[in-house]
């Protein structure tokens, strides 16, 4: 191989191994974030957002010092060195970062200190990772021809790495190796790229560098093992942790305590076999409203214990439904689940859409809807499809969270929405009051009367431990009754949470938002009250006011269409990836092939403009027709949302924005011919989009607009595009 293509396939894969890192770097510190804080969809969001703010930054701000630095070449190397040093660091630190700011296992952390703490954690290699792509823009362009098409050659091939990145992730690391092992074996990419450069251009020190961090990589890998488990323990300090493992949907955490053992999954208790009373709890109220229930659905939380209280009846069988298989094999090393439960380690939503069998009982023994993928088990069509799989005096039931003396106006706002939602889905809805507020929804009456429910207790003589008769008797106090009947009675303005307009996830925000005295929670109220149809017409005015000053101030019109493909491509990806979990369930490699097929139309678009990039005569003309493109994609894939490929999908989306990118950088270099500048302007403005997309398309959006009307502002913002474009 000559010399020089030996040098340019070195530089293009440092350049893809940006992509890889960054990929790598967000879903690990994402995943760690999550089980610091245990959150609700609004960290999702944010944590996203500031991802992408920050990097956009790195890249924006940063880039703009890229053209006056001395050697290019050494700062890239430079930054690269020390992304393989801070990812294991930043994991560690995200592990002990409770501890450092004196925050207690299970607080809720207010917003301030929230967003405080996730930008200490991931400034320092997003900032980086920004500014990398600004550098490397100029280094090709320095290094082999100086236009700046480089800018366009650098996206695509980041994108690549951040294909293959996600995919090896996604479909194989994060199956057999922690958080440590994976930073360790992106620091030897980064050093076998280090060794292919330092040949290429014959620099003995660029190549003791890759052996340097060669020599890191491999000492990291052989003491993962043990920093994963010490900065485990770091983070349950004062806990007796046992044993921690990652699995594709979290970390699975479990402690111990006088031979009671907790699992713990993404920092939230899923069940701990010393809760012996709420066991007893839920598998007797949810029973007994049925007068002989003979086959049996549960739904999330059965190796608590609770399968060993529904067994005590005389049922033909008991079916168990646990997403993540991890749950299933640490709880049978430290809790005993009956082997006459027939356990299904498969998506609920899934096994509920694919099952043939009918049950008398199906218990949905999960979390409140504080996300969108629990949330799924709340909807309206979720309890449709469970009605389906009932036979004739069927019951679904499910539990809520309550306060026994007081349901404050967020909780209340909770529990009227699953109430209405549940009255929709079923001829017949009660409520009783407990620990938790228990639902119940059938097709047939339901025995709600006090005496007639304590004598068919009495009658089965199931033996508990705390669950008796005198708790049931103060259970179904009429004026406990009565106080909660009317706390959760609905009114017509009361919304229905349904897959196309999921808004519980939004009380669940409420709800958290009211444990803070601050303006959070009126801000989350004065949101709901936005009219979609004034909400449109306000953006309208918007980019009418941006069209006229960029008919005067040329050189912000391609950064503000970018901004808003940026915009556009993130807020039409979350729908998909929403709809495709309503539609099919929560499938994670599923969800990482969407992901997957975003980022290659991103860099097919782009490879497609860049392959031609020196033909092009009229790149404005070019661009607008690639603007109507994405427009009648967008429109296509809303008309046809339920039937059309999901991942096809998301790559049509992505392709015209693209192909967009580089017609952007072409057009937009008479304004900044500095290649640095240029590159970090635009790439910057892309991200800033897509980082606003991120929070107010998860916490607006989908929750107050529904999956609709979001659509209709996706199109508005591409529609604004192409009428700016022709300024």
């Amino acid at each position: 191989m000559k010399s020089g293509n030996l040098k340019k396939y070195a530089f293009l894969f440092a350049i893809a191994l940006i992509g890889t890192a960054a990929i790598t770097s967000q879903i690990l510190l994402i995943r760690e974030i999550i089980n610091v804080f245990a959150g609700n969809e609004l960290l999702y969001g944010l944590t996203i957002f500031l991802w992408l703010i920050l990097y956009s930054s790195g890249s924006g701000l940063l880039g703009r010092f890229g053209d006056k630095l001395k050697n290019k070449f050494i700062a890239f190397i430079t930054l690269q060195s020390l992304v393989a040093v801070l990812l294991p660091i930043e994991i560690f630190f995200s592990r002990i970062i409770k501890n450092l700011f004196g925050i207690t296992l299970g607080a809720t952390v207010d917003l301030s200190t929230t967003i405080f703490i996730i930008v200490l954690l991931l400034a320092p290699i997003t900032l980086i990772l920004g500014f990398q792509f600004a550098l490397a823009s100029l280094l090709l362009s320095e290094t082999f021809q100086k236009e700046s098409s480089q800018i366009s050659r650098v996206y695509i091939f980041e994108a690549l790495g951040s294909i293959l990145g996600g995919l090896i992730l996604a479909y194989l690391l994060i199956f057999f190796l922690n958080a440590f092992q994976i930073a360790a074996v992106l620091a030897v990419l980064i050093s076998i790229s280090f060794k292919a450069i330092g040949w290429s251009l014959s620099k003995k020190n660029i190549i003791f560098l890759g052996s340097g961090i060669l020599i890191i990589a491999l000492l990291l890998f052989a003491s993962a093992s043990y920093l994963n488990f010490y900065s485990a323990q770091q983070s349950w300090k004062n806990y007796h942790l046992v044993e921690t493992t990652d699995s594709p949907y979290g970390r699975i955490s479990i402690t111990e305590d006088q031979g009671a053992h907790s699992i713990f999954e993404n920092g939230g208790l899923v069940f701990s076999t010393a809760d012996q009373l709420g066991n007893e709890e839920v598998a007797h109220l949810s029973l007994l409203l049925h007068p002989g229930p003979q086959d049996i659905l549960l739904i999330g939380g059965g190796a608590s214990g609770i399968t060993d209280e529904i067994l005590k009846y005389p049922i033909r069988s008991l079916d168990y439904v646990e997403l993540d298989y991890k749950i299933i094999e640490l709880a049978k090393k430290f809790a005993r689940i009956n082997p006459k439960v027939n356990i299904y380690t498969i998506d609920g939503v899934k096994y509920i859409q694919d099952t043939a069998k009918k049950y008398d009982l199906i218990i949905i023994n999960l979390p409140d809807p504080s996300t969108t993928q629990i949330n799924r088990f709340y909807t309206l069509e979720f309890f449709k499809k469970c009605k389906d799989r009932l036979a004739k005096g069927g019951i679904l039931t499910l539990n809520l969270e309550t306060s026994e003396a007081y349901l404050g106006r967020e909780l209340k706002l909770l529990n009227q929405s699953i109430f209405k939602t549940l009255s929709h889905a079923f001829t017949h809805a009660v409520i009783i009051p407990g620990n938790f507020n228990y639902f119940f929804g059938s097709e047939s009456k339901l025995v709600e009367n006090r005496n007639a429910l304590l004598r068919r207790w009495e009658e089965r003589k199931i033996q508990t431990k705390y669950f008796r008769s005198d708790t049931l008797y103060y259970l179904l106090w009429p004026d406990k009754i009565k106080y909660v009947e009317e706390a959760v009675s609905f009114k017509d303005s009361t919304p229905l949470n349904t897959e196309l307009k999921p808004i519980s996830y939004y009380f669940e925000l409420l709800i958290w938002a009211s444990y803070f005295f601050s303006p959070l929670k009126n801000f989350f109220y004065a949101l709901m009250k936005i009219n979609f149809p004034y909400f449109l017409l306000i953006l309208i005015a918007i980019f009418t006011v941006i069209k006229l000053i960029s008919l005067k101030l040329r050189r912000i019109t391609l950064p503000t269409i970018i901004a808003l493909l940026g915009f556009t491509g993130m807020c039409v990806q979350l729908i998909i990836i929403y709809t495709f979990q309503s539609l099919y369930g929560y499938v994670y490699q599923t969800i990482g092939l969407l992901t997957t097929a975003f980022m290659a139309g991103l860099a097919m678009g782009s490879f497609l403009i860049y392959r031609q990039y020196d033909q092009i005569r009229d790149p404005s003309q070019m661009l607008k027709r690639i603007l109507w493109l994405l427009l009648f994609n967008i429109a296509m894939i809303f008309i046809l949302l339920k039937t059309f490929p999901l991942p096809l999908a998301s790559f049509l989306v992505s392709l015209p924005i693209g192909a967009a990118f580089p017609l952007a950088v072409k057009i937009h270099e008479k304004y900044k011919p500095e290649i640095g500048s240029l590159a970090g302007i635009l790439y910057g403005s892309d991200l800033l989009g897509g980082a606003l997309a991120a929070i107010v398309t998860t916490i607006l959006f989908i929750p107050i607009f529904g999956i609709l009307s979001t659509f209709g502002v996706a199109i508005t913002l591409a529609l604004a595009a192409v009428v700016i474009s022709y300024s």
